[in-house]
């Protein structure tokens, strides 16, 4: 801002979309903002490398362990996020304008995402996938071996 400063001037509003905007046509506003619960998980079975067709069936499969770990906080089957202390009571209001905005982008809702082959939106209801995107708290994982992001919801205004 201040190495453009000459060209921008002193602005009177500055409007951010870090958050997205559903199209170009309204203009849009944030009404809720997720943070983020970051951390690195290793599970180690054993001390030193073994033979998988020596130590298999009789060792703990890490992958096994991890997934177990994982459904404690999230519903493997709809992605729903099992930790009550991450979930927010969604104002009446907020659900009312979720249905608006599902009305007026339509399938622009998840057509923006490039879903491979087959997949489809967790939901066919547009106003919920509204909240899910923007109030509900989905469970990610990173790339990155045994990392993983868990987004929440907090209220920004």
């Amino acid at each position: 801002m201040q190495h453009l400063s000459d060209r921008i001037g002193s602005p009177d509003l500055v409007i951010c979309l870090d958050s997205g905007c559903g199209n170009y046509d309204q203009l849009w506003c944030t009404t809720s903002l997720r943070g983020v619960v970051g951390g690195t998980l290793r599970i180690d079975v054993l001390d030193e490398g073994v033979h998988s067709g020596d130590a298999g069936g009789v060792v703990p499969s890490s992958f096994r362990v991890l997934r177990q770990l994982l459904d404690r906080i999230e519903d493997a089957t709809d992605g729903n996020v099992l930790l009550p202390a991450l979930h927010v009571d969604i104002p009446a209001e907020r659900s009312q304008q979720a249905e608006q905005a599902a009305d007026v982008l339509g399938n622009m809702v998840f057509d923006k995402f490039p879903f491979a082959n087959q997949i489809q939106p967790n939901d066919g209801d547009l106003s919920k996938l509204v909240l899910n995107r923007t109030w509900g708290a989905p469970a990610s994982r990173s790339l990155a071996p045994g990392a993983f992001l868990l987004s929440t919801v907090r209220v920004m205004c």
